[in-house]
């Protein structure tokens, strides 16, 4: 008897939705379900577009006054005294890794020294 329960609810619903299909109100019912899913849709695209313009044109808003204030900044110690005006750095030689020998050094070579940062 278990084992008929669910088929005989599987009846029941078939029953109902054929005879809910062949209703016209169900029909109508569907069809402003369905305009009122595009509509809200819409609604919602439009709410996320006019959101997305909004948030560009704060950035835009944030990123020229950002710029406006560097470009003061960088325009003030140009401004300076030479005598205030800080040296320039001394060029620094890049380190660069040596390169790998073919065959191991000889007896007359020194072994390359590790660049910083590596480990051997």
């Amino acid at each position: 008897m278990l084992p008929l329960l669910p088929f005989i609810a599987g009846l029941v619903t078939g029953a109902v939705t054929a005879k809910l299909w062949r209703n016209g109100k169900t029909s109508q019912t569907l069809a402003n379900a369905k305009a009122k899913t595009s509509e809200t849709l819409e609604s919602a695209r439009t709410s996320i577009r006019e959101a997305t313009v909004s948030g560009l044109s704060r950035l835009e808003a944030s990123s020229a006054a950002m710029r406006e204030k560097l470009t003061a900044v960088e325009a003030a110690p140009d401004a300076a005294t030479p005598e205030e005006a800080p040296a320039p750095a001394p060029a620094t030689k890049k380190a660069t890794r040596p390169r790998k020998a073919d065959a191991t050094p000889g007896a007359g070579e020194a072994p390359a020294e590790p660049v910083a940062g590596e480990t051997e």
